[in-house]
């Protein structure tokens, strides 16, 4: 497993996926690679080889790979921050999807919608408790 690999791991992991969980670890794996085809073209094709590699990226090799692709000569920093770039949007990706069963990381307040009483009263501790009336510009 290489650095990109274990970092994406950790927040799926953080945010409440169970990594002895094989299909929640496919689901991760699936979503993360869904995600790699929305990057930008350069993005996307830096962080899809350091991705998909098995070892701890060797960035002067990569970077020559790339420069043979691209038109324009790839530095090893530029190199570096696209896939700084890329491995931050997956992260993000991560995050907002939900994990751990149904309600994802267990927190039901935050994905369930604020309960309504017959007389059309929110219950939520925000709400001022009196009705509100349809069309009504607050």
């Amino acid at each position: 497993m290489n650095s990109i690999q274990r970092r994406l791991f950790r927040v799926f992991a953080e945010v409440g996926g169970d990594l002895t969980e094989d299909t929640e670890v496919d689901r991760f794996i699936r979503c993360v690679e869904g995600n790699l085809l929305l990057l930008p073209p350069k993005v996307r094709e830096a962080t899809e080889l350091l991705w998909r590699s098995k070892d701890s990226p060797d960035y002067a090799q990569l970077t020559a790979e790339l420069s043979r692709r691209d038109p324009i000569a790839v530095t090893a920093a530029t190199l570096r921050q696209r896939v700084s770039r890329g491995v931050r949007l997956l992260e993000n990706a991560v995050r907002r999807r939900p994990w751990g069963g149904l309600l994802g990381n267990g927190s039901a307040e935050r994905t369930a919608p604020a309960a309504r009483t017959a007389a059309g009263v929110s219950s939520h501790p925000a709400g001022s408790g009196a009705p509100r009336r349809r069309g009504a510009n607050t």
